[in-house]
């Protein structure tokens, strides 16, 4: 009876890993196009993602206007004029990057050594050194992606992602973060599972500065001087985890055509959740402000309101939060 069992595990998994995935022509155009932007000189994938870029911006869609919304809350004396060169360099920056991933696709190669610079590594390093892992505190840059590849090189990384099923983007970023990470998660792993990870030695790639208040329990803390909505959930883990957490940035080097990973030294968490969700906020807005060029402002980023409502000023989501899909509002941070 086990060792039926047990076949019929192995089948299922066969299963999930050769037919529960996009078509087998989209997995083979996804390689030939990542073959193409591979043989690309560099100067051209750059000319390439100026256009794209330079076309975007003219645009007037969603995503144009989330963009607005963001650069005013979080610089409101910016000029008119400064914004517009922001997005410009924010959508070269991005296009840049989704052309450069494609380095990625087929395993580590010697080019890649020269494509990313890590600055700071003796900060994980030392972090490292004292018989755990580490949390690295990332904001959601345009070459986020690059950051993290890079880095599970040359350490033991632990990726979370979602299942990929027919999505065919999903499932060429699993494939790619598979190829480097240690080990990858679900999104949707518990706060234990992710612990007993991190305590094995591995290094976790976190980027706790969406704002899901809609969806999963949240508590209000100050962000680009705005209450804002943050996860729990990124309290509770660097309260419980304890691991050296350090922030860390990437961001394009358009003078030497270079990615740059920055490490920074550890940051101290407590044991209360609400401090360390504050702490959060602090930390991910410290390393937007070093390069605003280079985040991705197309995130909602204060997307929910004190009362639980949206924010009016963005546009209404594609997929409209009704009371089956919404959770309670996100609290107020209790006062001190």
């Amino acid at each position: 009876m086990q060792q039926q069992g047990e076949q019929n595990q192995a089948r299922s998994a066969y299963f999930r890993r050769n037919f529960d995935q996009p078509a087998w022509y989209k997995r083979l155009a996804v390689h030939l196009l990542m073959f193409l932007l591979r043989m690309l000189p560099g100067a051209v994938k750059r000319a390439l993602a100026g256009r794209m870029a330079a076309r975007q911006v003219r645009k007037q869609g969603r995503r144009q206007q989330i963009i607005d919304v963001n650069l005013r809350t979080c610089f409101p004396g910016m000029s008119e004029d400064k914004r517009a060169l922001r997005k410009l360099h924010f959508a070269e920056k991005l296009f840049t990057a989704a052309l450069d991933v494609a380095h990625f696709w087929k395993g580590p190669r010697p080019a890649l050594d020269r494509l990313v610079r890590i600055e700071g590594r003796e900060h994980l390093d030392s972090a490292l050194g004292k018989g755990s892992g580490a949390i690295l505190l990332v904001p959601h840059t345009t070459s986020l992606e690059i950051g993290g590849l890079s880095l599970a090189r040359r350490y033991p990384m632990l990726g979370l992602t979602s299942e990929p099923k027919q999505d065919i983007e999903h499932w060429a970023f699993k494939r790619i973060r598979e190829q480097f990470s240690d080990a990858v998660l679900d999104r949707t792993a518990s706060v234990r599972r992710v612990i007993r990870e991190l305590r094995g030695g591995r290094v976790l790639y976190y980027l706790p500065d969406e704002d899901h208040g809609h969806l999963k329990p949240s508590v209000y803390v100050p962000f680009f001087g705005r209450p804002t909505a943050t996860l729990e959930g990124a309290g509770r883990l660097l309260a419980l985890a304890k691991v050296p957490v350090l922030p860390a940035l990437t961001w394009f080097d358009v003078d030497r055509h270079q990615y740059v990973t920055e490490i920074f030294p550890a940051v101290a968490f407590g044991d209360d959740v609400d401090e360390n969700c504050a702490l959060v906020r602090n930390e991910i807005e410290k390393l937007i402000r070093l390069k605003p060029d280079d985040y991705l402002w197309t995130l909602r980023m204060f997307n929910n309101q004190p009362d639980g409502s949206a924010n009016p000023e963005y546009p209404p989501p594609k997929i409209a939060v009704t009371e089956e899909n919404r959770r309670p509002p996100p609290r107020r941070r209790r006062p001190r």
